[in-house]
């Protein structure tokens, strides 16, 4: 994304817009996953450290994950493990949204050719961008490489909070709904996401493929199914549901 910043004269050089997007982005995405560790350990869950699983695509990277190699505890823990990366990971993402946005250009849509790429504006970010310039009628808001990074953190929380399998949204989901209800509904959410995919975006046909798979994997579920979920935990549900909604975006990458 850099290159393009040096050729309309944006950016002097090309590599401060790479090394820019690449820091934020690994701090979004390391940030997401320690609030995962430290979610874990407090809860007594034996879990790895987190490390990036690199990618060739044009984030560079898959994210950073963490391994859990034991049991959780409770529902209420299992509602605190899905909440905390995606809600860490946020908090991290807007400051980054907000740098990126401020050093964003205004251009002309005329400078766009058939094979530039747009991206969708999740409720959060389109906040964030409208509070912070004005893009008058004809103009676009030409990303800097920080703001795409927090573009790319936000459309990864809404990823990791579907609630599927053992995603984010997925041990939610489990803690609330149980094993019968989050099988079905996984199953439901992917079947939907591949038949969006193939009148919007067509990713989401491959994230239905995915989670097909993961709602076959089903979830562990927590060692105690049986102490209900108490009211500080509810109002963490609803808080991964209004994370979810200010994230999601139908359509998030379009090309032309």
């Amino acid at each position: 994304m850099s290159v393009p910043h040096v050729d309309y004269g944006f950016m002097v050089n090309p590599w401060i817009g790479a090394i820019a997007f690449s820091f934020s982005i690994m701090v979004i995405l390391g940030t997401h996953e320690m609030g995962h560790y430290l979610v874990a350990r407090r809860n007594g869950v034996d879990a790895t450290l987190p490390y990036f699983i690199p990618a060739p695509f044009i984030l560079g990277t898959m994210g950073a994950v963490i391994n859990i190699r034991s049991f959780i505890p409770s529902k209420n823990s299992a509602i605190e493990l899905g909440l905390s990366g995606p809600l860490a990971g946020m908090l991290v993402a807007i400051p980054i949204t907000i740098a990126g946005v401020m050093m964003s250009p205004i251009v002309p849509i005329t400078i766009f050719g058939e094979s530039s790429m747009f991206l969708g504006e999740p409720l959060i970010f389109k906040f964030i961008a409208e509070s912070l310039v004005t893009v008058t009628e004809g103009n676009s808001l030409y990303l800097h490489p920080v703001a795409f990074a927090g573009w790319a953190g936000i459309f990864v929380t809404m990823l990791n909070l579907i609630p599927m399998g053992q995603l984010d949204g997925g041990h939610i989901a489990r803690a609330v709904l149980g094993p019968i209800n989050h099988r079905y509904l996984s199953f439901i959410v992917a079947v939907s996401l591949f038949g969006i995919g193939i009148f919007t975006w067509a990713g989401w046909s491959l994230w239905g493929v995915i989670g097909i798979y993961l709602a076959y994997r089903g979830h562990p579920g927590s060692m105690d199914e049986i102490t209900p979920i108490d009211r500080k935990h509810w109002i963490m549900v609803l808080v991964a549901i209004v994370l979810f909604v200010i994230s999601t975006m139908i359509v998030p990458i379009k090309i032309g």
